[in-house]
């Protein structure tokens, strides 16, 4: 990878990756991001992103042609064998929610650079991975939402309604 690429990234020259604020770590109470902890032996490499564009430039089939999942689900469960394998690949067999708690906790395995869709049962994987740095770079999907313990969670929805209200204050 070269320094001029990761400098020049056009993904990054048109926005793709704004700055990712704590509001939306607040699924949990702690309300921040821990990439320094381990998750399914996954590797934080801070130069994922650029690597996984480079290969996205070079190869656009990834985001069109193909479906290659990230998964946490049961490696012998219904969603991973049945569903995600008649959907396309899947890229990262080793990893599961269920998997050896040592395998999870030691950095053994990069992120595949062809990962397209994050398909993933809890919904942490951005607290421990950083968003469009280690994973969730331009052309992968998340099914979760970072920030939606808005949704969820009562103080945040009193918050939200209070926040919404101040902006009417001004009017009968």
């Amino acid at each position: 990878m070269t320094a001029h690429f990761v400098e020049n990234n056009p993904f990054k020259l048109l926005g793709a990756y704004p700055t990712i604020t704590n509001k939306y770590f607040n699924s949990y109470p702690d309300g921040k991001p821990f990439y320094n902890v381990m998750q399914y032996g996954l590797k934080n490499d801070p130069g994922y992103c650029a690597m996984a564009d480079m290969e996205l430039l070079a190869h656009p089939e990834i985001a069109f042609e193909q479906m290659n999942f990230l998964t946490d689900y049961a490696k012998n469960g219904l969603v991973r064998i049945d569903v995600i394998r008649e959907l396309g690949n899947d890229t990262m067999t080793g990893v599961s929610k269920y998997m050896d708690k040592e395998k999870s906790k030691s950095r053994k395995w990069d992120f595949e650079r062809n990962i397209n869709m994050i398909f993933t049962k809890r919904v942490d994987i951005h607290i421990y991975h950083e968003i469009g740095n280690h994973f969730l770079c331009a052309g992968q999907n998340y099914n979760h939402i970072p920030g939606h313990g808005v949704l969820k969670r009562k103080d945040l929805i009193v918050d939200s309604v209070d926040e919404y209200a101040k902006k009417f204050d001004d009017r009968p």
